[in-house]
């Protein structure tokens, strides 16, 4: 769903909290967003601040692929990514 940048958005952290009250998935660039080098921005506290409100753990994710959308897409009229997660063994959110 679309996000206000550079302001406080009402209607995207109400729908956010919306997302989450129907147990769904939220996935949110906790730097508020995407990374247009390599390597991590500062982190904002929004995804903290929903996983304290559902009590819910956070799984940090990776998009790989992202720098050849635009040379992909123009030349074939499409793209293709990766999405990958990593985690600790064990309980998640222990």
């Amino acid at each position: 769903f679309p996000v206000i940048r550079g302001e406080r958005d009402d209607w995207a952290l109400n729908h956010a909290r919306k997302v989450l009250d129907h147990n769904q998935v939220l996935a949110i660039f906790p730097e508020g967003s995407r990374s247009k080098g390599h390597g991590l921005r500062p982190a904002k506290t929004g995804a903290a601040r929903f996983a304290l409100y559902k009590e819910c753990p956070i799984l940090p994710a990776t998009i790989f692929g992202t720098e050849k959308i635009f040379k992909q897409f123009l030349k074939l009229g499409y793209f293709s990514g990766e999405v990958g997660c990593n985690w600790a063994k064990g309980e998640v959110g222990s």
